[in-house]
């Protein structure tokens, strides 16, 4: 590929950001490890979880 910018060569506007490292990831935002963690099972079923996610 040609030394073309990202942005140019993806379609993306001038100046778009592209570089995320050491940027906040989407799951850091929503705090996903502690909701995560905030979760108690009240049963042995296997989609309980994902129900309340969902719900």
């Amino acid at each position: 590929m040609a030394d073309t910018p990202a942005s140019s060569a993806v379609g993306l506007p001038q100046g778009a950001a592209t570089e995320f490292d050491g940027a906040m990831s989407y799951g850091d935002y929503l705090a996903l490890d502690e909701l995560l963690s905030l979760q108690r099972p009240r049963t042995q079923h296997h989609d309980e979880v994902l129900f309340v996610i969902v719900h």
